[in-house]
């Protein structure tokens, strides 16, 4: 039934590299993808890479966790987009489930296995997990987008902090040349269509919230320029 849902809003691939994906074992992992499967929905994750045309640009999607910062974590990453290239990959995006639990502020590690990720091939990084938003820079002309909050998320009724991010980045690739650009959007969003509980509705922030949330991550992205 959760499967139909991500299917019924168009949602085209998920991420299953996180702390929660072995909850009921290798079999409850493995029954979450022939559920999405059945829905059309493709995943990826730890040793999965998903391959998705679009406009005929190979796509490759990697998913990554990292319960702690280590050398073999990143290798694991850094391996997959070299895999994801070897495979003809025109364009490949990391999705890391990383960090502190509502912290606002990265990690170094996060910022050395984001950076190391650019560096072996990956063109974006976003990442999930502290369920808080955090900041952004651009590397070598690629953008990493450390944490974007909570979504569509049912695991508190009253999440303290409602605050996320949607991102968009519109990427122009001519062969296997994919162009550094500044075509993005941070579009502010709830969790939450009001505000002293969790409707589990995401809703996009408008006005002095939109105001508030887009200064909030700003600023964020301020600190890791300061301390780059």
């Amino acid at each position: 039934e959760y499967a139909k849902i991500l299917s019924s809003a168009s949602v085209e691939a998920a991420t299953l590299a996180n702390n929660h994906s072995q909850d009921y074992g290798q079999t409850g992992y493995d029954d979450t993808i022939a559920a999405l499967d059945a829905e059309g929905v493709q995943s990826f994750g730890y040793d999965r890479i998903a391959y998705l045309d679009v406009k005929g640009v190979k796509v490759a999607l990697i998913g990554s966790y990292f319960p702690e910062d280590s050398a073999e974590n990143t290798k694991e990453m850094t391996d997959n987009i070299a895999a994801a290239r070897a495979e003809g990959a025109q364009l490949v995006i990391v999705y890391v489930h990383w960090g502190q639990e509502h912290e606002y502020d990265i990690t170094e590690g996060q910022q050395t296995a984001g950076r190391a990720a650019i560096d072996a091939g990956a063109d974006l990084v976003v990442g999930s997990h502290p369920h808080v938003v955090q900041g952004w820079e651009v590397y070598q002309g690629r953008y990493l987008v450390y944490s974007l909050g909570n979504f569509c998320f049912g695991g508190n009724t009253n999440p303290d902090d409602k605050d996320c991010l949607i991102f968009q980045q519109t990427f122009t690739v001519t062969g296997d040349e994919v162009a550094k650009n500044d075509d993005v959007d941070f579009i502010a969003a709830s969790v939450s269509t009001e505000t002293d509980r969790n409707t589990y509705q995401p809703v996009l922030a408008e006005g002095d919230e939109k105001a508030r949330i887009d200064a909030k991550v700003q600023e964020a992205a301020d600190r890791i320029a300061a301390a780059s």
